[in-house]
């Protein structure tokens, strides 16, 4: 069953496939970056990674709510909604908030593959505060089709994944 915000993204994204995110993987690791995890389960097994097809406004999501999104080539970005609202960090009250992606995880296909080019900010300071880690997972059908369809990145994988 689709939570709302899924149902709310079906109008301006499709799911996710591995074939997707296969695509920004190659291109993100011969830009240099690097694999965080390895992923036990499937690609997208709880629904909540997307493809971007059009410009559109994704507030900022935290824990469970957020989703990851692929931005292809052609979509500059995704607009952010400000967030009225506070954030404790290590017991202090920053905000309001304003720009931020909360715990969304936002992978650009715009050549320079980057993940999370908009990030929380302070409204008063103008501090970048909260911006959580990304996380660079590598999923078993991803690491297979990177060991047939890239060979040269294989190493890249072989630490991260046991389908070989």
């Amino acid at each position: 069953m689709l939570r709302p915000l899924q149902l709310e993204l079906k109008t301006h994204c499709r799911e996710a496939t591995e074939e997707d995110y296969f695509k920004w993987l190659v291109g993100y690791l011969k830009k240099g970056g690097k694999i965080t995890y390895n992923e036990q389960s499937n690609f997208n097994i709880f629904h909540d990674f997307f493809y971007a097809k059009r410009l559109f406004e994704l507030e900022p999501r935290y824990g469970s709510s957020s989703v990851r999104l692929i931005v292809p080539e052609g979509i500059d970005v995704v607009a952010l909604r400000s967030e009225a609202g506070t954030m404790k960090i290590d017991g202090k009250t920053h905000g309001p908030l304003q720009e931020g992606n909360g715990h969304n995880t936002i992978y650009y296909m715009d050549g320079n593959f980057e993940i999370n080019k908009i990030l929380d900010i302070d409204a008063k300071t103008g501090r970048r505060i909260g911006t959580h880690r990304h996380f660079v997972p590598c999923y078993p059908g991803v690491a297979r089709l990177i060991s047939r369809e890239n060979p040269e990145l294989r190493g890249e994988i072989e630490s991260y994944s046991r389908v070989f």
